[in-house]
């Protein structure tokens, strides 16, 4: 009966923040990628996982922008973000699975594609991504597993 009435289910909220990324992430390159790892019981099932993008960026070059979001090398989400500057935020689901490692894996994956004259510099520094530090993976879990 103690079992059954007794409520083992934790609740977490992991920003990247709290792992020590204080200031936002710049992409910035024509094929940028960075991969960020937030920390999970391991060999334990979650509940009820959200993952909030935070990210906003900045089109000077009038490039064609496109971002990929994975998680756990699945992708899950592509955005093409081409106004002048604007949102990149997403809210995604995260798999319940446990995870051996003790981590979501986020990849991000940006890719900035000027379209001009073959012999000028394709580099497009105006194009950028900023990944916010309060990016955030909120889940819960069972604490008696």
């Amino acid at each position: 009966i103690n079992r059954i009435t007794s409520d083992n289910r934790q609740e977490r909220v992991v920003e990247l923040r709290e792992l020590g990324i204080d200031r936002p992430i710049i992409l910035n390159a024509a094929d940028a990628r960075r991969e960020l790892y937030l920390p999970v019981p391991a060999n334990v099932p979650l509940t009820e996982a959200t993952l909030n993008f935070d990210a906003s960026y900045l089109n000077g070059e009038a490039g064609r922008n496109t971002l990929l979001l994975s998680l756990d090398g699945y992708p899950v989400r592509a955005l093409g973000l081409n106004e002048e500057q604007g949102n990149a935020s997403a809210t995604l689901g995260v798999d319940k699975a446990a995870r051996e490692n003790g981590s979501v894996r986020l990849g991000i994956a940006w890719s900035s594609v000027i379209s001009k004259v073959l012999c000028e510099d394709e580099r497009a520094i105006g194009n950028v991504l900023r990944i916010d530090p309060h990016t955030r993976l909120t889940y819960s879990y069972d604490a008696s597993q």
